[in-house]
């Protein structure tokens, strides 16, 4: 077991996952909520994770509930909360341990695509902002002295002020591009920084469909959850409805459960949403006639989670190309600020 809750403290998605995943296998062994928390605190190798999961117990005993415990704690992030506490409601704690679990692996199988999207490019970068100062400081104002050195006046030479110009853009633009990415991450690291990101993600035009769709799997999973559980739809609909990070698809839904109160059909609502596309609205009116709305909404989830997927997965594809190519436009110019200055020499020379 030390293995699997050993780095629950720092709450990545690898620490949330591993968490997860302990607390899933302990639970279906019987075991109650503040027991399995014991053993993990008891099993846990470093003082700063035992530390954390003592606050969780001390929690756990005012609470009662594992949900209100992990809010109380600032350790956990809003979504396995509400998770949580939609398992708590309908009595399926272990299974969304085993959900969460799985999530927040994917989450950080995600987190390293992007990071080996963009590290080596990033490295690249930096020996090319080295490379391009060494030219400008050092290799292309020798040319000025071999100019000298045959009796032409380098200022008045096209080719070698156009190299001297081209050389200070080029590493003027690269150290402010290191600049901004160096700062953006830093500020991603603050509770400002993610909100902002996480706006910026949610409304560009490149990732807007991905967290739209991400958020539709997480709320039908939710909602057949729940419904599955015995909830009433305006119940479900409004505790499933949290689960979402998206802004436009918790507007839409907010929408939904205020029509749901007015008496009007569920199939009607959630197709006229906008939420679902003309084939999926179609599975949700027949789900609706055939009493079979919580295995179609299941069903949805996975659709939607793998469309989502794929859309990252093309997403990553096409990042790393892309930064590929933009240092090897920067290579580019970098020849084109040494050969030029020789090519004016010859040119003089001649």
């Amino acid at each position: 077991m030390k293995r699997l809750h050993g780095r629950m403290a720092n709450m990545s998605s690898s620490s949330l996952s591993l968490f997860f995943e302990a607390l899933g296998i302990l639970l279906s062994s019987g075991m109650t909520v503040a027991d399995c928390l014991k053993l993990m605190r008891d099993d846990a190798e470093k003082e700063r994770d035992r530390k954390h999961l003592e606050e969780l117990l001390r929690e756990l005993s005012t609470a009662y509930l594992l949900s209100a415990a992990m809010d109380k704690t600032g350790l956990f992030p809003v979504y396995a909360i509400n998770m949580i506490r939609l398992a708590e409601r309908s009595g399926s704690l272990e299974a969304s341990c085993a959900s969460l679990a799985s999530d927040y692996e994917q989450e950080t199988q995600k987190s390293e695509q992007l990071k080996g999207a963009i590290l080596s490019p990033f490295i690249l970068v930096c020996v090319m902002a080295v490379v391009v100062t060494f030219l400008v400081n050092a290799v292309l104002p020798v040319f000025t002295d071999i100019y000298a050195q045959v009796g032409v006046n380098a200022a008045s030479n096209n080719i070698t002020r156009a190299a001297l110009t081209i050389g200070s853009v080029t590493m003027w633009v690269i150290f402010a591009a290191l600049f901004c990415a160096v700062a953006g991450f830093l500020f991603f690291k603050t509770k400002p920084g993610k909100r902002f990101f996480t706006h910026v993600a949610e409304t560009s035009f490149i990732t807007r469909r991905y967290h739209e769709k991400l958020s539709v799997a997480r709320f039908t999973s939710a909602f057949s959850t729940l419904l599955s559980a015995g909830e009433d739809v305006p119940a479900a609909l409004s505790m499933a409805s949290v689960v979402g990070r998206n802004r436009k698809t918790k507007t839409s839904l907010d929408l939904c459960y205020e029509k749901v109160l007015a008496g009007e059909p569920l199939s009607d609502i959630l197709t006229g949403s906008g939420l679902f596309s003309p084939s999926h609205s179609g599975m949700i009116r027949s789900a609706a006639r055939a009493g079979r709305m919580p295995v179609v909404t299941q069903r949805l989830s996975r659709i939607y989670g793998q469309d989502a997927d794929r859309m990252l997965s093309h997403f990553f594809s096409l990042l790393k190309p892309l930064l590929v190519g933009a240092v090897s436009v920067i290579a580019g110019i970098i020849l084109l600020c040494v050969m030029l200055p020789l090519t004016g020499i010859l040119s003089s020379v001649g």
